[in-house]
C-alpha cells in the first residue's frame, strides 16, 4: 500500500508540474491547488491524524481541538500554493528572482561567508523553504539542501532535478 501511495503522489506530482505550472495562470493553479488540497486534507486520513497529532503536541491545551483541526486544513492549503510555487521556479532566473523574491539583511550572510569557514543555515519546513535556497544559489551562494526522499525514486527525482536546475547541491 505504501508503494501505491508513492506511486500516485509522484503521478500528482509529474501531472501537477505540467498542469498548473505550464497550461494555467498561476492565480488559477493555486485556486485549483487549493481545491485538491481540501480533497486531500479529508482523503489522507493517516496524513491529517499525523499533523493534527504534532499540532497538539506543539499547540498543548493552549488551543482547542478545532483550532488544531483548521490550522492543519490551513497547513494543506498552504503547501499545495508551495507546491505551485515550487514548479514554477523554472520561470526563475539571475536577471528576474528580484521580482519573485525580496532579500532583506543580505549582508548578514556575505558576512559570515567573508570568515572563509562556509555557513550553516537552517529554515523551518514552514512556507516555502525551497525558493530561500534557489534564491541564493541564483544569487551565485554555493547552496546544498538536505533533502529526503518521497518514498518513490521518481518523485524524489523530480525535486531533485527541480532544485538542482537552480543550483541547489542536494543531499
Amino acid at each position: 500500500m505504501g508503494y501505491l501511495l508513492a506511486l500516485v503522489r509522484y503521478f500528482l506530482y509529474h501531472m501537477g508540474r505540467i498542469i498548473f505550472c505550464r497550461l494555467f495562470p498561476q492565480r488559477l493553479s493555486y485556486r485549483i491547488t487549493r481545491l485538491i488540497a481540501d480533497a486531500h486534507y479529508f482523503l489522507a486520513r493517516p496524513t491529517r491524524r499525523a499533523l493534527i497529532s504534532n499540532l497538539r503536541v506543539v499547540w498543548g491545551k493552549e488551543k482547542s481541538e478545532k483550532e488544531i483541526r483548521r490550522m492543519a486544513h490551513r497547513t494543506f492549503r498552504r503547501f499545495s500554493g508551495y507546491i505551485v510555487d515550487f514548479f514554477d521556479s523554472p520561470q526563475m532566473n539571475e536577471d528576474n528572482i528580484d521580482d519573485w523574491v525580496t532579500i532583506k539583511d543580505l549582508h548578514y550572510m556575505d558576512q559570515a561567508l567573508s570568515r572563509e569557514k562556509g555557513v550553516v543555515a537552517l529554515t523551518a519546513h514552514l512556507g516555502n523553504w525551497e525558493l530561500g535556497g534557489i534564491t541564493l544559489a541564483l544569487k551565485g551562494y554555493p547552496m546544498n539542501a538536505i533533502a529526503l526522499g518521497h518514498g518513490e525514486r521518481r518523485a524524489t527525482d523530480i525535486f531533485r532535478k527541480q532544485r538542482e536546475a537552480k543550483g541547489v547541491k542536494v543531499i
